[in-house]
């Protein structure tokens, strides 16, 4: 009766975990060697799927053999895509009990165990530790190219199955076409377009890896590495920068001609004929003055007026610039203002005159006649009768036979009267 009740409770262990179709295959060949510092060397044969891929392993461990129905182990851990494991972080002296299942891209679990075994952490039992290599690092180099670097040289057994890839996310297995050596660095080559740009892989070695006295990678935390794919899509090229300034203008010259009238001075040019010709801009430096800004006289200016003082040296510059604001050297063109000359108006021009011819008298002899008295009375009558008519007159006024002074005024008048009205009638004639 007891013999059936144990073959009862062993067939009950052997119930699936996990009732799904199509599970993986039970785990065999699994064995365990304590290492020194609390832990121990696993590895197994590789389980198999009949319509799926195994991607990885789960570990079930503890110090209590799983007999009855009810045990349970009391640790769990995954395992990635890996034949061997080092268990670590265990106590010394204790004995541990473990088993192994293995999981596939549907996260299907085998159905049951594999075969329990038992390891006790004897310091008497360890054995000097060949280390494996171990992973360090993985890099995207190229679209179909992988690079997995370890801490020593390592050799590749199996090209094809040196390494395992799986996307983090789905568990997709990842297509690799093979594997090869170089030093410390494992290329692999995969097919085309076998990475998402973007999502986080999981890389594993497996034992096909070794050092090179033959020591194969080790499971565990140093037997794989993620990394996130790069994106290799060709870049679209650059636009062309336009580094090209245009052209300088030509024929640069100051015209004065308007300075005496206006005040300004004419700079000529004759403009480029760039196709992508922006502006003209103008910098003009009065003396010993620094640039002054410079102004944009627009694409198509042949010319400008700039007021100046007289007698001021003077640098002016023109350049040209383009829509890419790329700006030309410029030409350039010095020169001083001239003061205006002061006009000064001639003098009137007389005509000249013509000179003169004395004339030369011709000498007349005279005859100095000595003057002759005029001894004819020109008494005139009417003036007898005017005398007459004055003399009555004063008579008349006074009494001739008065005395006195006074009584002979009035004809002493009349007198003088008639004595100048004669004198006026007669005139001495002289001939010279």
């Amino acid at each position: 009766m007891r013999s059936l009740l144990t073959s009862l409770s062993l067939s009950l262990l052997a119930l699936p975990l996990t009732v799904f179709a199509s599970a993986p295959s039970e785990v065999t060949g699994l064995t365990g060697t304590p290492v020194a510092g609390g832990a121990i060397d696993l590895t197994w044969d590789e389980a198999t799927d009949a319509d799926g891929v195994v991607i990885g392993y789960k570990l079930y461990y503890g110090t209590t053999p799983v007999v009855e129905v009810d045990d349970v182990y009391a640790n769990t851990l995954d395992i990635s895509l890996v034949t061997a494991y080092t268990l670590e972080g265990l106590t010394e002296g204790e004995t541990y009990h473990l088993a192994l299942t293995a999981i596939d891209e549907s996260e299907n679990e085998s159905e049951t165990y594999s075969k329990e075994i038992s390891v006790t952490l004897d310091p008497n039992q360890y054995t000097d530790k060949v280390t494996g290599p171990a992973v360090v690092a993985a890099s995207h180099e190229e679209e179909t190219k992988l690079l997995i670097t370890f801490d020593q040289d390592i050799q590749v057994k199996s090209p094809k199955d040196a390494f395992v890839i799986t996307e983090k996310s789905s568990g997709k297995a990842v297509a690799i076409r093979t594997t090869r050596a170089n030093g410390d660095t494992a290329e692999i080559t995969l097919t085309p377009n076998a990475l998402t740009t973007g999502q986080t892989y999981t890389v594993t070695a497996t034992t096909a890896v070794q050092s090179a006295d033959g020591t194969p990678v080790s499971s565990g935390l140093t037997d794989n590495i993620e990394f996130t794919a790069a994106d290799f899509t060709p870049a679209e090229p650059e636009p062309e920068v336009d580094t090209q300034a245009p052209k300088d203008v030509s024929g640069l010259k100051v015209n004065q001609a308007n300075f005496a009238t206006d005040g300004t001075v004419t700079l000529q040019w004759n403009a480029p004929t760039d196709n992508d010709l922006a502006g003209i801009m103008l910098y003009v430096k009065e003396g010993s003055n620094a640039w002054e800004p410079g102004v944009d006289l627009g694409p198509k200016s042949t010319e400008a007026d700039i007021e100046v003082t007289a007698g001021q040296n003077y640098e002016m510059k023109i350049t040209t610039f383009d829509t890419a604001k790329n700006e030309s050297n410029g030409q350039s063109v010095s020169f001083t203002v001239e003061k205006a000359e002061e006009k000064v108006e001639a003098p009137e021009e007389k005509p000249a005159e013509e000179p003169k011819e004395e004339k030369k008298e011709t000498p007349v002899e005279t005859t100095k006649e000595e003057p002759k008295m005029d001894t004819q009375d020109h008494t005139d009558t009417n003036d007898i009768a005017e005398m007459k008519t004055v003399t009555d007159t004063a008579a008349g006024q006074g009494d001739l036979s008065a005395t006195g002074p006074t009584a002979y005024i009035p004809f002493l008048a009349t007198l003088a009267l008639a004595s100048w009205l004669g004198y006026r009638r007669r005139t001495m004639v002289m001939t010279f």
